[in-house]
């Protein structure tokens, strides 16, 4: 095998690895959650840079729900928008995990399959790539 084609097969394996990992941990998020209700009590902004060089608003929902042990929980919402997608006073069904409250899933789209898309396209680009390393490592033998 040439150092080119090491080099890309190692990369390949790479993606197929961080794609299993990721798999993984949403695997173990989902076998872990508990379904509660939380409120929409505010929004955290944040400022985010883009490309170009400007810096955009971009408004986190500020999420609190009580724990089956009673406790009361606050926790910042994956995900955010310039535009809130979570008014304040909302109830939304919220996924947690009880040993990190902090961890938490909101019923919209890409908070439940944004991880599972990327690592699909994670496992995808490693699965090509190895593809390719056949490939052109065959056709250089010949």
């Amino acid at each position: 095998m040439r150092a080119n084609s090491l080099v890309f097969a190692v990369i390949g394996l790479g993606l197929l690895a961080a794609a299993a990992y990721v798999l993984g941990q949403k695997a173990l998020f989902w076998y872990q959650v508990e379904v509660v209700t939380a409120s929409v009590v505010g929004h955290r902004m944040e400022s985010s840079d883009s490309e170009n060089g400007y810096s955009t608003l971009v408004k986190h929902p500020v999420l609190a729900f009580t724990a089956p042990g009673g406790q009361v929980i606050e926790v910042l919402g994956p995900g955010g928008s310039a535009v809130p997608d979570y008014e304040i006073g909302k109830q939304v069904r919220l996924r947690f995990n009880p040993n990190k409250p902090n961890q938490v899933e909101l019923p919209d789209f890409f908070s439940r399959w944004g991880a599972l898309l990327l690592s699909a396209v994670l496992a995808l680009m490693g699965t090509l790539t190895l593809w390719v390393v056949a490939v052109f490592d065959r056709s250089s033998r010949q």
